[in-house]
């Protein structure tokens, strides 16, 4: 998880911010990832309508493999961000259900890193549609 907050940061300060055409959808209970690009972490911050609407936040058919998938659901019940990467450096997929939850849910916003060629972070530019 260290290495996960240390990647973000660096990306966040990084200045190179490519935009690749990634994009992220929520679809129902599901988030759908769409892009032309693996990445290294994205993080979500998701709303729904109804406190205790979601209770459950896992990772979607497509992300299984990924071994870091923490969500913090605030205390009002309505908001959660969720953070997905891998602390064996494996790539997110580049499209596909990367999050399933058990509510509908909509997301309010999305950042996403990756590296570079020379193995630097990077951020990328997310839209949410």
């Amino acid at each position: 998880m260290k290495q996960l907050v240390l990647l973000l940061l660096v990306a966040a300060c990084a200045s190179e911010n490519p935009k690749g055409g990634v994009s992220v959808r929520a679809d129902g209970s599901d988030v759908v990832l769409e892009g032309d690009r693996p990445l290294r972490a994205l993080v979500l911050d998701l709303a729904w309508d109804t406190a205790g609407g979601v209770t459950t936040i896992a990772a979607g058919p497509d992300a299984a493999r990924m071994n870091e998938v923490k969500s913090l659901i605030a205390a009002d019940g309505l908001h959660a961000r969720v953070v997905l990467t891998d602390s064996r450096q494996l790539r997110l997929p580049s499209r596909g259900v990367i999050l399933h939850t058990d509510g509908a849910i909509r997301i309010v916003d999305a950042q996403a890193a990756d590296e570079d060629s020379a193995g630097r972070a990077i951020a990328v530019e997310v839209t949410v549609k």
